[in-house]
């Protein structure tokens, strides 16, 4: 889905672990962290990604998220 957030967080952070050049690590952190304003942006007041209730971006990013807190 083009507007799942998932790709703009999982691809950046392996971005940013695999890559052996600084520059394209940076790239990655950087993106990631967009990845992540943008998911926050879309979370409603109950706490959840664009919904009233819990669906599947909630369930694949909150071990991410939970990884960086």
């Amino acid at each position: 889905n083009s507007n799942s957030p998932i790709p703009q967080i999982c691809s950046p952070y392996y971005r940013a672990l695999v890559r052996q050049v600084p520059e394209e690590q940076k790239e990655g952190w950087a993106l990631l962290k967009a990845g992540l304003e943008n998911f926050v942006k879309n979370v409603k007041p109950n706490g959840f990604y664009k919904s009233d209730e819990v669906n599947v971006c909630d369930l694949t990013l909150f071990p991410w998220a939970y990884r960086f807190y």
